[in-house]
This record gives structure tokens, sequence and C-alpha cells, in this order.
């Protein structure tokens, strides 16, 4: 087993096609929009690929961290132990070569089965990052299949927006300043924080086409719209706003339908709606379940810890500071 570091974004993208599950947080241009970033290949003797895992540099006050969003990644035939050797050689390698690191932040791609059978005694947990769960359709069903799997209501409000002459497209430059008050509007109505405009902006400026803005408009003016990634197998929903006018004319609906429809047409495999939680985003969550699709549940956000006497001393001082 060895680690090979690919700073090419054409040799990354490339050995990510091993793996099934990859999506937005792993891709290159992720690594740009949060860099500094490192992007590691895991590799048997034979050359195959094991895991992937992406190294994001973070600062925990005046100390540096990695984190890697939904990773390591790991091929879609490797044991539990298998995927346990693979999390020792890369924390092994990290504590050796990276001594001037705090931790190692990780959310490995393990199922919930297999948790206990990778025996993480040396990896602390923390607070999710990342949604716990989330709802993905698998592209590989027929439309008329998709539409059977879903919620009676859903399924009659999208036939409903196809009736109301709604355009769906990708959104011109110039119109990125509709969805950003669409954007503060939706946060303030459906009461949950938004991001900065530079936030949104940075993701697609830096995209190189993987990250696009989607908008459904009636009457030449936008009511909803969306942010979405085309990375790997996936198609990923990331932001979402909707107009609290003009509501009956179901835009969300009709937006979701055409880029599900628009991700098959691409050779798609997967329709990921991202995050639900059913406390924290309620009325998200029931938007989204209506889609019907498979939920997945993450096994969660660890800290592999690399130096424990400032580890120790930075988990204080963050419960000191989350006072104040």
């Amino acid at each position: 087993m060895r680690i090979k570091f690919l700073d090419n974004e054409i040799a990354w993208e490339n050995f990510l096609n091993n793996f099934s599950e990859a999506d937005f947080l792993h891709s290159f241009e992720w690594g740009k929009i949060n860099k500094p970033a490192r992007y590691l290949a895991v590799i048997n003797d034979n050359g195959q690929a094991l895991a992937a895992a992406i190294l994001l540099e973070k600062r925990a006050l005046i100390w540096k961290y990695f984190y890697s969003p939904r990773s390591p990644l790991f091929v879609n035939d490797i044991t539990a132990e298998q995927k346990k050797d693979c999390l020792v050689f890369l924390s092994d390698f990290l504590s050796i070569n990276y001594k001037n690191c705090l931790f190692w932040r990780l959310e490995p791609d393990i199922d919930l089965n297999d948790l206990k059978k990778c025996a993480l005694d040396d990896f602390v947990k923390t607070i999710d990052l990342q949604p716990a769960k989330t709802l993905y359709l698998d592209l590989r069903f027929s439309e008329n299949n998709l539409l059977e799997a879903m919620h009676s209501k859903t399924r009659y409000n999208i036939r409903l927006s196809e009736k109301k002459n709604l355009i769906v497209r990708e959104a011109k430059r110039d119109e990125f300043d509709e969805f950003w008050k669409l954007m503060k509007e939706t946060g303030s109505r459906d009461a949950f924080g938004v991001h900065s405009k530079n936030h949104y902006q940075k993701i697609l400026d830096s995209s190189n086409g993987k990250f696009k803005l989607y908008v459904a408009i009636w009457n030449h003016k936008i009511i909803a719209a969306g942010i979405f990634s085309f990375v790997g197998k996936t198609v990923t929903y990331l932001h979402g706003a909707s107009s609290s006018a003009n509501r009956n004319l179901m835009a969300p609906y009709a937006l979701h339908w055409f880029l599900i429809r628009l991700a098959k047409k691409l050779g798609f495999l997967r329709y990921d709606f991202y995050g639900i939680d059913e406390h924290k985003w309620p009325g998200v969550t029931r938007f989204k379940n209506g889609f019907g699709g498979i939920i997945k549940e993450y096994a969660g956000t660890f800290d592999f810890v690399i130096n424990s006497g400032y580890y120790n001393l930075y988990k204080k001082l963050r419960a000191i500071r989350r006072k104040f």
C-alpha cells in the first residue's frame, strides 16, 4: 500500500472514476475553492485504487489541521478490514509527515454497519460538519419509474408546474444578483442561515463548469433558482431559493424535475438532494422526501489526533470561546 499525491486536475478526476460515491466535495474544483488542498490517492502494490482523500488545510485558532470532507472514499469491492487498514495507513502517514498539524478531521465513507468493524478507537467523534443524512435518486430507473416512486403530491405538483409555461434553463451571468435576492428572501422566510454573496459567486466562478446555476422563469421573472454540481457520477443540489410570490406555480418542482431529467440525459447515475434532517430543516426535508429515492446515513465526523497535548488545549480554548 502506498500514497500518491495527484496535483493535476485531469489525473485526480480520472482517479475519482474508481469511486461511485464521488461528488462535489471530492472534486479538484472544491479543493481550489477551499485551498490550500492536497489530493491523496491510496493504491495497492499493483497500482490499483483503494481509497481517495482530499485534504483541505484549515486553521484551528493558532494551529492548523486537515479536513477531508466525506472522505476517505473507498472502492466498492473493499472489505471493512481493508478500509480499516487504509485508515490506519493514512493516519500513520499524516502523523509522521505532518507533525506540525494538530489533527486530521475526516468523514470516512463507511457504512454504519461497518463502523464497529473498522475499530475507530483512535478516532475521536466530533460535531458533524456535513449533513448526517442525504437523499438521492437512482437515475438508472426510467422517468416513469422515478415519478411512480414519488409522493402523489409531489407528482401532482410536477404535472401542475408543466402547465404553467415555466422556462427552466441555465442562468446567464448577469442573473446572479437575482439568485442572491431570492437566496436572502428564502433564508429569511424559512429561517435558515445563508452564506455570503461572495461564497456563492466563488463557487460558480471557480468551478470550470462543474457547478452551475439554474433558474425557473415565469413571465420574464426568476421565481426559483438553484446551484447544482456535476461531478463524477452524481449531480448534487447544493443551494436553492424561491420567491414567496407565485408559489402556486410550483417552480421548485419544475426546477428539480428538469435537473433530474437533464442528469439522466447526460449519463449521471445519481441525483443527490444533499442533506435532510427532520428536526433542523423540517420543511425542506418534507419537500425533498416527496421525490422518493434512497436515504443514506453517514458515519459522521471524526478527529484523528496528531498532537494530543495541543489538541486538548485547543478543545478547552474552543469551549471557552463558544461561551462568548
